[in-house]
This record gives C-alpha cells, sequence and structure tokens, in this order.
C-alpha cells in the first residue's frame, strides 16, 4: 500500500488557475497586444511620455480633459496598467515608439 503522505509531494505543485503564469516573476505582462491601441490613444500615450499634462494634452489635441481621461483609461485598460508611470513603462517594454 502506498503511503498517502509522501505521495503528496512526489511531485512540485504546479500552480493552476488564472493566476498561474504570474507567479514568481514580480510583474505583469500586458493583456492586450499594444496594436489594439488605437491611432487617438497612441498619440495620448505619446504625449504622456513627453511629459504632458492631461490640461495640455487636451490643448494639443483639440479636446477637453475628460476625452483625454477617457483615452488614458483605455490605454490603462488596455496596458494593464493603472498609472501614467506603469503607462509609460509598458509602452517601452513592448516597443512601442521605436524611432
Amino acid at each position: 500500500m502506498l503511503d498517502p503522505i509522501s505521495n503528496t509531494h512526489a511531485e512540485p505543485h504546479k500552480p493552476q488557475g488564472y493566476d498561474a503564469p504570474l507567479l514568481g516573476r514580480g510583474f505583469r505582462m500586458p493583456m492586450v497586444h499594444a496594436d489594439a491601441l488605437t491611432e487617438r490613444e497612441m498619440d495620448v500615450l505619446r504625449l504622456v511620455i513627453g511629459g504632458a499634462s492631461n490640461r495640455e494634452i487636451a490643448q494639443r489635441a483639440g479636446v477637453s480633459e475628460n476625452t483625454v481621461k477617457f483615452h488614458l483609461k483605455n490605454v490603462y485598460s488596455k496596458l494593464d496598467v493603472c498609472s501614467r508611470t506603469a503607462a509609460v513603462k509598458a509602452a517601452a517594454d513592448l516597443g512601442l515608439f521605436r524611432n
């Protein structure tokens, strides 16, 4: 008869579920590819990378600050981030604005 306790540790535990690939990496990869960003979202992100405030982006793009916030919310969602800084880092990591 096999000992159930010794068999429990016979194989290393392999996490399963939606967060399994994230374990041990220390970071999260974007859930959506950057090509899912619209042209306007790319424009807004480019201005964020340049250090522009929402007000400055709105003035340059000829839209309201609320529209800028809407585009940023979409960028954050598509890049799976929650801040301007994280969006800039994700853009760099993905090579979105290589010259």
